[in-house]
């Protein structure tokens, strides 16, 4: 299946920077059979392959990779895969009609490498945890490490259950083209990128809590309106607000916090989401001068699913997620020296962050 999957996307990789490349240079004006949302970048180097003499501010880092690797490597007129030790290209470069310089195309593709590699690891984990959970147990002693043990096997159940189903469409699709049964490979190709985006999110969601809590990213906190970040968290949620028929209401004051922006929003959203997804009816979000509520209305949780709510690896007895994006939403309000809790109400459930402003 992994086989299967890589081809596949790999191929439509291919094609699409091919294609953006071609439009880019004016090659193949005819080829109007195939067309791409990528758009390949220009980047006019001298005859030998160098950046022109002008500030350096002025190139990113994959236009200085793309010149550093044409100058080292033999150069060919014909589209050519270059792998970098940070970055991932597709690049091609013909003569400038205007020079004796050279025009450079290339598209940056190091987004889909890391993605394809981190669906390949994740598949390669899904089959050890399958294959090795269930003699892991015994090695393991103590009640606290049991528990622990427990719950990142059910996390990992969790996980796999979640990815059956794109993983499966996936397989199906790749099938299909191999054996050549579709008959519009593109909308295939653009099935196929929805539920890898699927796979992505929750790949995603685990990478950014590692990256927290190695260190790697690093707060980069300002001034910001929790408010107004609120209403903006809650634009994309309208559509799912409105499928679960669920009513929304607002008691924000108007308050200013030191804090990073970005990473506020994934927390935010991913609580908001939550909230969403568990609702009967309705959503209440309440923000005073040092504490934000968001409630729904719902069944009441145990005091034991209330405690581990926002662990790691802990998913409660309610179908439709892994936990992921609470603990990853705790992790974030936590590196901002917040407290983020949950607990019963006579409505549902309330989580409430307690904040300095």
């Amino acid at each position: 299946m992994t086989t299967i999957y890589n081809a596949v996307v790999y191929q439509r990789i291919h094609s699409e920077a091919q294609r953006a490349i071609q439009e880019a240079l004016r090659i193949d004006d005819d080829q109007d059979d195939f067309s791409t949302e990528r758009v390949a970048v220009l980047l006019h180097l001298t005859h030998d392959f160098k950046l022109p003499q002008e500030p350096e501010a002025l190139y990113t880092a994959a236009d200085k990779a793309i010149a550093h690797w044409y100058a080292q490597n033999p150069a060919s007129a014909q589209l050519t895969y270059i792998d970098t030790s940070k970055l991932n290209f597709y690049a091609q470069y013909i003569p400038d009609a205007h020079s004796s310089d050279v025009v450079v195309a290339y598209v940056d593709i190091t987004g889909e490498q890391e993605l394809i590699s981190s669906i390949n690891s994740l598949f390669m984990l899904i089959i050890l945890v399958g294959t090795s959970a269930a003699g892991a147990a015994a090695f393991y002693t103590g009640r606290q490490i049991e528990q622990r043990e427990l719950a990142v096997k059910s996390f990992y159940e969790n996980m796999s259950h979640e990815l059956k189903t794109p993983l499966a469409s996936i397989a199906g699709y790749g099938e299909g083209l191999q054996l050549g049964l579709m008959d519009n490979p593109t909308r295939i190709g653009g099935l196929i990128v929805q539920q890898t985006q699927k796979i992505s999110q929750e790949i995603t969601q685990i990478l950014n809590i590692s990256r927290l809590e190695s260190g790697a990213i690093q707060l980069k906190k300002e001034r910001v309106y929790l408010d107004e970040l609120i209403q903006d968290c809650l634009l994309p949620q309208e559509g799912s607000i409105k499928a679960h028929q669920l009513s929304l209401h607002l008691e924000l004051a108007h308050i200013e916090v030191l804090g990073d922006k970005h990473q506020l929003e994934h927390a935010l959203s991913n609580l908001m989401r939550n909230a969403i997804d568990h609702s009967s009816s309705q959503i209440v979000i309440q923000l005073t001068n040092h504490k934000l509520r968001i409630s729904n209305d719902c069944m009441p949780l145990s005091q034991d699913e209330l405690a581990h709510m926002f662990d790691r690896f802990y998913s409660s007895k309610t179908p439709g997620g892994t936990g992921i994006g609470l603990a990853l939403a705790r992790q974030i309000i936590e590196m901002h020296g917040w407290h983020l809790t949950a607990a019963n109400n006579k409505n549902g459930i309330v989580c409430s962050i307690t904040f300095e402003a």
